[in-house]
């Protein structure tokens, strides 16, 4: 982990997603329980992000390998 002081700075958190957190920069200073309760939440957001883009990468990949088999002709 890099700690808390990437998110101190700014206050909030922009994510790839186009997803905003604020997280509570007095709470970030102290390294409270609350914030990193608040940081526990976020990452596992972002992971069920990760997760659901996976998902769509894969179904891309079989719609485009359904597209390409489709045009190879047979012998």
């Amino acid at each position: 982990r890099g700690g808390p002081d990437k998110y101190c700075s700014a206050g909030f958190v922009q994510i790839n997603a186009g997803m905003t957190v604020k997280l509570d920069f007095e709470e970030c200073l102290k390294d409270s329980p609350r914030f990193r309760a608040e940081i526990e939440v976020v990452q596992t957001d972002v992971s069920e992000l990760e997760t659901r883009l996976e998902k769509v990468r894969l179904l891309s990949t079989y719609t485009q390998l359904s597209d390409v088999s489709g045009q190879v002709p047979f012998k």
